[in-house]
Parts: structure tokens; C-alpha cells; sequence
């Protein structure tokens, strides 16, 4: 049977190491995403980590980004999702001549396999904006 000291001593045990991890748990990384968000074919964000990005539908197949990372060149990854059976040749590009401090345009576009431009579509895409 335990004693009332020495089960105040494992409780002091027990509360020191709630206090470390806690302290680990507090001290972790902060992470290295703005936001990352799903953004509908019509540029509604359906989903999104951190609720600070917006996007707009300029027409067909061009979208307008808008963060507040402050950076010309902000790190940003799009992706497509298409269906198998589909298999359009959908692609996302950040323009590169439409980035501010605070803004880039995004298109979607379906390859037409020839020497022609793709041609915008409109199309949903995930997007991960880096800090």
C-alpha cells in the first residue's frame, strides 16, 4: 500500500512531466504554410487551413490569388484533380508576369496536343501557399 508521501511524490513525478511535454508541444515549429485552400471551378474556396487567401474568377480559366505573405515571389504549389476517365490534359500555372507583394493569376487550360495555346478551361484546383 502506498503511502500519502509517497503518493505525493509520484503525483509530483506526474506533474513534472505534464509540465515537459507541454513545454515541447508549445516549442514546436511553426509551420511553413500560409494557407491551403480548394478552390472551385467558379473560384468559390470550399476548404481552407487557415482562411487567408481569396481567389477570384476572372473568365475562363484565370483566376486572381490574394494573400498577404508580402513577398514577390511567394512559393506556391497548384494541383489539378481530373478524372480518370476524362484524362483532358488539364494543367494549372501561376503566371509569372502577374505577380505583386500580395497577388499572382492562376489559369487552368486543356492542352489540345497540336501547336495551338490550351485552351481555358474552368476547373477546380487545390493550392498551397508557403510563408
Amino acid at each position: 500500500m502506498l503511502t500519502l508521501n509517497a503518493l505525493y511524490k509520484c503525483f509530483c513525478d506526474l506533474k513534472s512531466q505534464v509540465a515537459d511535454f507541454t513545454s515541447q508541444i508549445l516549442n514546436l515549429p511553426e509551420s511553413p504554410i500560409l494557407d491551403a485552400i480548394y478552390v472551385e471551378s467558379d473560384g468559390t474556396i470550399s476548404e481552407s487551413l487557415n482562411n487567408l487567401v481569396s481567389v477570384t474568377r476572372i473568365s475562363t480559366g484565370l483566376y486572381l490569388v490574394t494573400h498577404n505573405n508580402n513577398k514577390l515571389k511567394t512559393i506556391a504549389q497548384a494541383t489539378i484533380e481530373e478524372a480518370y476517365a476524362t484524362r483532358d490534359s488539364i494543367t494549372v500555372r501561376i503566371d509569372p508576369t502577374s505577380r505583386t507583394l500580395n497577388s499572382f493569376r492562376l489559369h487552368t487550360t486543356e492542352g489540345d496536343n497540336g501547336t495551338n495555346a490550351n485552351t481555358p478551361r474552368d476547373r477546380a484546383f487545390n493550392l498551397t501557399i508557403y510563408k
